[in-house]
């Protein structure tokens, strides 16, 4: 599994609860287009299978695909989320099959489902966000930044008290990825400012600051993220080993020889022959393994 899809797969669990019992439309009603799902291919076709006939209760689908979904059985979560639809509309049952999509980076698809969801009219101003900002992503990740700047300003800019870091992320990534380096900077500072817990804030603030050659502070933010990581096994796992190899970087740079050789270490032990762990073998023989 890709660290992108992992780290989609980690979103959509939190996402799917914080949404389940949200994105009502204001008058839930049968949906009559909802028996003709096929357009976006075989996974929002409904197909009954044994058992399906006992479900009368769409939320008792919407559930099951809920659960199927944080199992990462994607198959059977859209197999029930696709019931739910077929039983009622509601703009919670659209945004989460935009999620399922979003999942297999199927942003095409995903977007479909998050314009639809937009459409049947999420009821809180925080669901609304939510459902603008997964659009930016999706035309983010499709390479129309315009559009997914256009959306996540949106979001940024409703008046109202909800978060809004994920949304200055998104918008940093795409800042940085210009070399628009001063605005991604004071995106993510929105990001720490509202979410100081979030590592992946300090992770990008570094490598801002590494493009600058300012590497002190492109140390500090990496060390804070390191910090942030330390009890956290997934994270550890799909950043860890660049974190560590990163923050090593500064350290030599600084000329701190014995803590840029200590964090190299770290990266072997996570990753020893990933695409870093390679890199710190290399920095290891230059720096003639510490001496």
């Amino acid at each position: 599994m890709s660290s992108r899809r992992a780290m989609f797969l980690f979103a959509l669990a939190g996402l799917l609860l914080v949404l389940s019992g949200a994105c009502a439309t204001r008058t839930p009603q049968d949906d009559p287009t909802a028996e003709n799902l096929t357009f976006l291919g075989d996974r929002d076709a409904y197909h009954e299978l044994p058992g399906d006939k006992d479900i009368k209760n769409s939320e008792v689908a919407y559930n099951l695909g809920v659960e199927f979904a944080e199992k990462s059985n994607m198959d059977a979560a859209h197999h029930y989320l696709n019931m739910a639809l077929r039983m009622r509309s509601l703009a919670k049952y659209s945004y989460t099959k935009g999620l399922l999509w979003l999942s297999d980076e199927q942003w095409d698809h995903a977007l479909t489902w998050f314009q639809k969801a937009l459409d049947q009219g999420p009821d809180t101003v925080i669901n609304r966000a939510e459902v603008l900002n997964c659009i930016g992503v999706c035309h983010k990740e499709m390479g129309n930044t315009e559009e997914a700047l256009g959306f996540f300003r949106r979001v940024v800019n409703t008046p109202g008290q909800f978060p809004r870091w994920k949304t200055y992320y998104n918008m940093a990534l795409l800042y940085y990825d210009e070399a628009r380096y001063d605005d991604a900077e004071l995106a993510l500072r929105q990001v720490v400012e509202e979410n100081p817990g979030y590592y992946r804030a300090y992770y990008k603030l570094g490598q801002i600051y590494r493009q600058r050659e300012e590497y002190e502070s492109a140390a500090n933010n990496f060390k804070r993220a390191l910090d942030l990581i330390e009890g956290d096994f997934q994270a550890r796992k799909v950043d860890g080993p660049e974190l560590h190899y990163l923050y090593s970087e500064m350290l030599y740079f600084l000329k701190m020889y014995q803590r840029a050789h200590d964090e190299l270490l770290k990266v072997l032990q996570l990753s020893p022959e990933g695409p870093f762990g390679i890199k710190a073998k290399e920095l290891l023989k230059i720096m003639g393994n510490g001496q």
